[in-house]
């Protein structure tokens, strides 16, 4: 249905419906409204009207409108006030159509008291065709001149903080703009006395905030009186006091979650869940891709929580579409949970409210090569480490970035390694000096291939318990004489408790240097020749290691990497071969990269 826009008074509506045959027939329906021949409507009370000048003898006048189609002469009108004595008088005055009429009555009304007042207007004229436009009921109102009220106290977000601004909004019902107000206001029955100073006109608002440091843990009980405006009398006081509470927890702390969203953020929702299982925090989803967004907790700094988050789409936060992640840090940003975000459809992880610091850290030596040579050497590998890391070798006096010590000699080292949120980690590890000096007695055997040979290494100085080997570091034995051996080269290591190694080749001229691999207990290696003019062999006796490769690092004696290899394993014995043909004179540390091994093994290059 629509309005005739040319006459705005003619309705038309359209109909679509089955004829015979099956056909689609159309209707068109219009309508016009008439206007009636006589009607009068009271339209509005001129006056009085609201305000605080009103007093005790005001004069009341109506507005009567002919909204008919004919001219009147003859009728009445009147008003009811509050619900007393209708006021009518009769009116002899021609009112054409359209016009409005203004009439005043002898009697007057009184507004003194600071309230409401409530009339009725109504008019009445013979034969009336529409009479539910004959009466209007309207409100005037007393304000007063001094109206002062406090709608509303509102305490902030910070539920963590002894501190709280608390806004209290101030709305001014009064004609006189408020310019001065006495605030009295009661925190857990403490007192305060407070002045606003500001300017709020009539039907405006304005917030004074109290600042106050007198949060206790909990349910906190405020409550706020005005007075006084601009040094006055408030004429209404029945909306000057405003009272609420609030919950505080200045003993916890604030924790924060910062999520980088992937490139669908809408997938992405959350929760943090207490120690008995009950949700406190949930979050998500989100509407802004490869954005970083931070949520804000208080959390109970002795308690532990747990973090929910889900991928509606079961695909994670990282890494195909995007490379979101999550993290829960302090305030200061140390950080109490890194997340994985490629987790799938969710994942979930425990973390505790106090940065608790979980550095530590692998350390591997390198004995001196001989007492007085100072090319001992030290490495430190730090874990779980927030940031920012310095290490010292001498009790935290001196600190360097580089986790590489070199030119070491022989004696005890203190151990700091030190990161941010006051996270250190220490620890005292030796430098030994090699001191190994071997004699190896040979029988050979009394028939070819009888079987009668022996070794018999003897060992002056050196660290014991000593362990022996006659091929090459892949089977160990602690005795030193190896009987019933045949004829052939047998490739001699021997290793004291220190990590310190002797390297001989019998029968076969292999010489290997006295300063080697210094590996944990239980790892044997050998790296054959040593020296060696660039191209060398390793073998590794590694029985724990299951992984088919194990992964090396070359590095200079600056602790620079030179170049990284994998050797492969054939049964327990890992072997592989390197080039430093390419590579200048002098001394190069091999590194497994293994935590069971916290060991350099040495090796020398000298061209021919």
């Amino acid at each position: 249905m629509s309005v005739d826009p040319v006459d705005d008074k003619t309705f038309w509506y359209t109909s679509e419906y089955l004829g015979p045959g099956g056909n689609a027939l159309t209707r068109i329906f219009s309508a016009q409204f008439e206007q009636d021949s006589i009607d009068f409507a009271a339209t509005s009370l001129v006056n009085p009207i609201s305000g605080s000048d009103l007093g005790a003898g005001e004069s009341v006048s109506i507005e009567i409108t002919n909204v008919g189609l004919t001219a009147q002469q003859n009728f009445d009108l009147g008003y009811i006030f509050e619900n007393g004595l209708e006021i009518k008088d009769a009116v002899d005055s021609l009112i054409l159509p359209g016009q409005s009429y203004v009439h005043t009555f002898d009697e007057t009304e009184d507004f003194d008291e600071i309230r409401d007042y409530n009339f009725r207007i109504f008019v009445s004229v013979a034969m009336d065709t529409f009479q539910l436009n004959d009466t209007l009921n309207a409100i005037v109102t007393k304000i007063p001149q001094f109206d002062a009220a406090i709608s509303n106290i509102v305490a902030d977000d910070n539920l963590c903080t002894r501190e709280r601004s608390i806004a209290i909004s101030i709305s001014n019902l009064g004609s006189e703009t408020i310019t001065e107000l006495n605030l009295e206001i009661d925190l857990n029955g403490t007192i305060f006395n407070e002045t606003f100073f500001g300017n709020i006109a009539l039907g405006e608002s304005s917030n004074y905030v109290f600042i106050t440091d007198q949060i206790l843990e909990g349910s906190n009980n405020i409550s706020v009186r005005a007075s006084a405006p601009n040094g006055q009398i408030d004429q209404n006081m029945n909306n000057d006091s405003f009272m609420t509470s609030f919950e505080a927890f200045p003993n916890n702390v604030t924790i924060l979650l910062e999520i980088l969203t992937d490139q669908f953020p809408a997938e992405t929702t959350w929760e943090i869940l207490d120690q008995n299982n009950e949700i406190i925090y949930t979050g998500g989803p989100y509407n802004l891709e490869s954005t970083l967004f931070t949520e804000t907790f208080c959390l109970n700094p002795d308690a532990c929580y747990t973090m929910n988050i889900f991928d509606s789409y079961s695909d994670g936060i990282c890494c195909e579409f995007g490379e979101g992640s999550y993290q829960i840090v302090t305030e200061d940003g140390a950080p109490l949970l890194i997340g994985n975000g490629d987790f799938g459809a969710s994942d979930s992880n425990q973390f505790c409210a106090t940065f608790v610091c979980m550095l530590d850290a692998d350390i591997s030596t390198s004995p001196e090569s001989e007492a007085g040579a100072s090319d001992g050497i030290i490495t430190i590998d730090a874990m779980n480490a927030p940031s920012a890391l310095m290490y010292s070798i001498d009790g935290g006096n001196s600190f360097q970035e580089e986790n590489f010590f070199g030119g070491l000699a022989a004696g005890e080292y203190a151990i700091v390694v030190q990161a941010e949120f006051d996270c250190i980690y220490t620890d005292t590890v030796e430098i030994s000096a090699c001191a190994l000096d071997v004699i190896i007695e040979v029988t050979d055997e009394s028939v070819i291939d009888f079987g009668d040979g022996s070794i018999y290494i003897d060992v002056m100085g050196g660290n014991e318990p000593l362990t022996y080997s006659i091929d090459a570091g892949l089977n160990f034995q602690s005795e030193p004489e190896f009987l019933n051996l045949s004829n052939g080269i047998y490739e001699i290591l021997v290793r004291d408790d220190l990590g310190c190694t002797y390297q001989d080749t019998v029968e076969v001229s292999y010489l290997t240097s006295t300063d080697n691999p210094n590996l944990s207990k239980g790892y044997h290696a050998i790296v054959l020749p040593n020296p060696t003019s660039g191209v060398f062999k390793l073998l590794l006796n590694f029985p724990s290691k299951q992984e088919i490769f194990a992964d090396v690092e070359i590095l200079n004696m600056e602790g620079k990497l030179v170049r990284t290899a994998k050797i492969a394993r054939w049964n327990d014995v890992y072997e592989g071969s390197f080039s430093l043909v390419n590579e200048p004179d002098g001394v190069y540390l091999l590194r497994i990269n293994d935590r069971a091994v916290n060991k350099l093994i040495r090796v020398i290059k000298q061209s021919n």
